[in-house]
């Protein structure tokens, strides 16, 4: 039995050129990092706020967004109360990333790993 022969020329079509390409991704990542953090301003805030001081408590200085979590169940909100807008947390100037992941100690985030930031 032989395998027949199939037409690929109207299948194999070039993607359009913003289909791969990294700035025009790049530039949706941080449209969509701005919209989140507008709807959710002022939590975004109070919860930066918050990995700040856990940071200045620390000898080295870091955070994670566990810290974020904490704050907000302490506050008596949901720890993912911030949404989309925890991905803003650490952006800015304040911050720099050290480089180093650990796993979350959230049960619900199943050991997911955690950027480390530290604190200028």
């Amino acid at each position: 039995m032989t395998q027949p022969e199939m037409d690929f020329s109207e299948v194999i079509t070039p993607p359009p050129p913003s289909d791969f390409s990294s700035a025009v991704g790049e530039e949706r990542k941080q449209r969509g990092m701005d919209q989140a953090a507008s709807m959710n301003w002022g939590l975004l805030q109070r919860c930066r706020e918050a990995c700040r001081v856990a940071a200045l408590g620390r000898a080295d200085r870091t955070s994670t967004a566990d810290d974020s979590s904490r704050a907000l169940i302490a506050w008596g909100l949901s720890a993912d109360a911030l949404g989309n807008a925890a991905g803003s947390l650490f952006r800015g100037g304040d911050w720099e990333d050290t480089g180093r992941v650990q796993k979350s100690k959230r049960a619900v985030n199943h050991a997911r790993a955690n950027r480390v930031w530290r604190l200028r």
